[in-house]
């Protein structure tokens, strides 16, 4: 009986250790983007050649001042680089110490600039003729700007999907790539891409790439579905995206290739990565799931080349952003908390992860798999909920995008049916392709892929 009390008070003792350490683990995430944050999605960053943070995406407001779509953080204030863009910048890089933004718009500085400008830290130029499409990835490789996305010219020839700026003009990079690309990385002198790309030319290449100077070469078999995010850690290039299995091996949602072969880091994810950015010593990820390899990580994790550790409660919605700035790692997407604090779509975090284990589960969350999936005209989704509580199921496209809204109010413990119809909320038929269900409660987040065709 003795034993079995002293085994009782040690099992209570460790958990209210480990639930310390991981409430203390939320004090890394820094306040005040409560105001300093930005007033829409953020989706990408990118250092200036003075150290400040560039941040773009889909805002009309950083902190207090006015930018539009674009704007720099110095430490402790936003401010606007020029009159910015007409339209949201999806990504920055920075190019013979100018910043690089692409994205949607047309017009940078109020100057035709399409697709693509660049920043001389006064105004906004264009670059040639910029792209006839949208550019939703940039690296420098080599002497070059790479540029990619979703068109078929740049500079007014012919480029499809990707292109290269040497600073005066636009040269295509082969046959490109036959479908929008999402990400670029330079790993061990060698240019990757990845994106919803099946194939270069004739050349069969799944979501992934290597560029060898001529054409575009596989990485093995590649990977079984969209890749958003690439990036060198190690002697490794990692790939994050929505996949189960890269090279035939079971890897959801991220992967490293060694040159020959594809392996999983640890158990992956339940959901998508989107960014990647080595911190710290470890890969951190970000995106839209509530795990990683079995570990609480609200769509913000850490790798440390054997484990995965969470940031604390992570942050409530998606990340689209990750960069390194200092000792800090900052962190861009479309969430209002961070830590448990209120953080407007940007967060900072400061310091190691505290390994001390999972925080206790309020309850038993569950999303099913859409019944039918792919579908034409109806899907049905069940979601099931441990325990009553408000329950918002939301569908969102591959870019993050809302799309509708199932169901936003309190639901009884047990299984609830919500059906989709294929619709926005305006009630227009959403076109066939990819799209993601997210149930959010006060237990988690889960999520779900709707694959739609034509009916």
């Amino acid at each position: 009986m003795a034993f079995s009390f002293a085994a009782l008070m040690l099992g209570a003792a460790l958990a209210l250790t480990a639930a310390t350490a991981w409430a203390a683990s939320n004090d890394r995430w820094a306040c005040g983007f409560d105001t300093l944050g930005a007033d829409a999605t953020v989706r990408a960053f990118a250092l200036d050649s003075q150290g400040s943070l560039v941040a773009g995406g889909d805002f009309a407001m950083a902190g207090t001042t006015a930018a539009n779509y674009v704007a720099a953080f110095d430490g402790s204030a936003w401010s606007a680089m020029g009159s910015g863009v007409d339209a949201p910048v999806l990504a920055l890089a920075r190019y013979r110490n100018e910043i690089i933004a692409g994205g949607i718009f047309t017009h940078a500085g109020g100057a035709l600039a399409v697709g693509i400008a660049r920043w001389d830290g006064a105004s906004w130029h264009p670059l040639g003729g910029g792209v006839n499409g949208i550019v939703f990835a940039l690296a420098v490789y080599d002497t070059f700007l790479v540029a990619a996305g979703s068109f078929s010219q740049a500079g007014g020839a012919p480029a499809v999907n990707v292109a290269r700026w040497d600073g005066t003009s636009w040269v295509p990079l082969g046959s490109g790539l036959g479908s929008d690309v999402f990400a670029l990385a330079v790993h061990d002198g060698s240019l990757y891409a990845g994106g919803g790309f099946t194939h270069s030319g004739a050349t069969s290449v799944n979501y992934v790439a290597r560029w060898n100077g001529a054409g575009w070469s596989p990485l093995g078999t590649g990977l079984d579905f969209y890749c958003y995010a690439l990036a060198s850690f190690g002697s490794r290039l990692v790939a994050g995206g929505y996949f189960t299995t890269a090279g035939g091996t079971t890897a959801r949602g991220i992967a490293r290739w060694n040159g020959t072969t594809w392996s999983a880091l640890g158990g992956g994810v339940v959901g998508f990565v989107s960014c990647l950015e080595t911190y710290d010593g470890a890969l951190h990820i970000g995106g839209e799931f509530d795990e990683a390899g079995g570990v609480p990580a609200n769509n913000v994790a850490r790798w440390t080349g054997a484990t995965w550790q969470g940031l604390g409660d992570g942050v409530e919605s998606d990340v689209f952003a990750l960069e390194t700035r200092g000792a800090s790692l900052f962190v861009g997407g479309s969430f209002l908390t961070a830590g448990l604090k209120v953080s407007h779509r940007v967060a900072r975090w400061d310091g190691i992860v505290v390994d001390a284990g999972e925080p206790p589960a309020p309850g038993r969350l569950e999303l099913a798999a859409a019944e039918p999936n792919p579908f034409g005209s109806r899907a049905l989704l069940t979601y099931t909920l441990s325990q009553a509580g408000r329950a918002r199921l939301t569908v969102h496209d591959v870019r993050g995008r809302h799309v509708a809204v199932l169901a936003d109010g309190f639901a009884a413990a047990g299984p609830h049916r919500v059906a989709w119809d294929g619709r926005d909320g305006q009630g227009v038929a959403v076109p066939p392709g990819v799209y993601f269900a997210r149930l959010q409660t006060e237990m988690g987040l889960r999520t779900r892929p709707l694959v739609r065709v034509a009916p």
